[in-house]
């Protein structure tokens, strides 16, 4: 109630301002008072974000980020509390949404408010690299942001990758391929252990593939990936499943494991970063968290078995014939067949095959799909 209070109050304030000016002081200025008094509240402290919120809502989103460059960063280090974690991702949706619209408005004031917290960030490791932001607005988050993924505290940074990473992603998808470009320009080499850029790469992928906007992990290592990463994903997803945090290493196995979408089949990096994993990290993880790699392991077969079960459904419910040049029923995999030592040992399964083979050959001129049926039948 006095939350709602107090935004009751700010809107009358507004209509006074508006259609009585100079009965009470100028709004702006008492604005700026009650901002003050609100970040001098301590960053633990749960109310403090539903009111600055209201204030962001204002107009005061650009303003409050230019004299104070370090409330994004305080906003971040409050999220691994659980109390204000809630809070705190709320207020980052608001406070960055009214960014954004203020920042469309005024373009100087968004520059003022980008420098400010690229100033306030300089020198932090990730965020210190030679890729510009792509916007002013993108400039006020991207650097505290890769500065917590890109650090050593371990329980912060899976905290922000569930309440900031899917905030800032849904406020601009595009900044997905952005944020994992800005990880890994950087030339230096690995630092200590738990401070990672690979870390940081599996963070942002683990948070945009749970919101769908990364299907499938083989497309980034095609040549449009290859081209727009500057980077071999392969080599360094896969060095994730050896990185020296053991929360790095369960995320990889759960981004090989899980899909938004459980009929995809896994592709030749997923399946790749699973077996990698089981033959290195098995016996090396603790016992609390291998019940999870198991039940991560039991998803990707699900996941397999859901996929092929799929594929069967398309092709058997396939009406007729399809036209020649079509590519339908031709995304099947052989995933094993017999050779001709094991033939020799089954003669019975040697003559069956040979047969439905000399049947599909006599039948092949009047169905062109006669023979791959009888290959599946097999």
């Amino acid at each position: 109630q006095l939350q709602e209070a107090f935004q009751l109050l700010l809107e009358v304030l507004a209509c006074q301002d508006q259609y009585a000016p100079g009965v009470l002081p100028p709004l702006e200025q008492f604005k700026r008072q009650v901002v003050m008094q609100l970040l001098a509240v301590p960053a633990t402290r749960k109310g403090r974000y539903v009111s600055l919120g209201f204030m962001a809502e204002r107009g005061c989103a650009l303003e409050m980020l230019r004299d104070h460059p370090s409330l994004i960063p305080e906003t971040l280090l409050a999220m691994q509390c659980d109390t204000t974690a809630s809070a705190a991702s709320s207020f980052l949706k608001t406070l960055l949404a009214a960014a954004r619209t203020e920042a469309n408005a005024s373009q100087e004031l968004a520059l003022e408010a980008a420098a400010a917290c690229g100033a306030s960030s300089a020198g932090a490791g990730a965020s210190d690299t030679a890729l510009a932001a792509s916007s002013p607005w993108v400039a006020l988050w991207r650097g505290a942001l890769l500065r917590v993924l890109y650090g050593k505290n371990e329980k912060l940074r899976a905290y922000v990758s569930v309440h900031a990473l899917p905030v800032v992603l849904d406020l601009e998808p595009a900044c997905a391929l952005e944020l994992i470009h800005a990880t890994l320009v950087d030339p230096a080499p690995e630092p200590v252990p738990g401070t990672s850029r690979v870390a940081a790469l599996v963070a942002v992928l683990k948070a945009a593939r749970g919101m769908g906007l990364v299907a499938d992990l083989d497309g980034l290592m095609g040549r449009a990936g290859r081209r727009h990463l500057e980077m071999d994903p392969e080599a360094l997803l896969t060095a994730a499943v050896g990185h020296a945090s053991e929360a790095v290493r369960l995320d990889a196995l759960e981004l090989a494991c899980i899909s938004s979408k459980m009929s995809d089949p896994p592709g030749q990096l997923e399946l790749s970063i699973a077996g990698r994993w089981l033959s290195l990290c098995m016996r090396s993880t603790a016992q609390g968290s291998r019940n999870k790699c198991l039940v991560l392991v039991t998803k990707l077969i699900a996941r397999i078995r859901m996929a092929v079960a799929h594929i069967h459904n398309k092709m058997a419910s396939r009406g007729g014939p399809a036209h020649p040049s079509s590519s339908k029923g031709k995304g099947v995999q052989v995933i094993f067949c017999l050779d001709t030592n094991d033939e020799a040992d089954a003669p019975e399964a040697g003559a069956a095959a040979a047969a439905a083979a000399a049947a599909a050959a006599a039948a092949a001129t009047a169905d062109p799909w006669s023979a791959e049926t009888a290959i599946l039948k097999r």
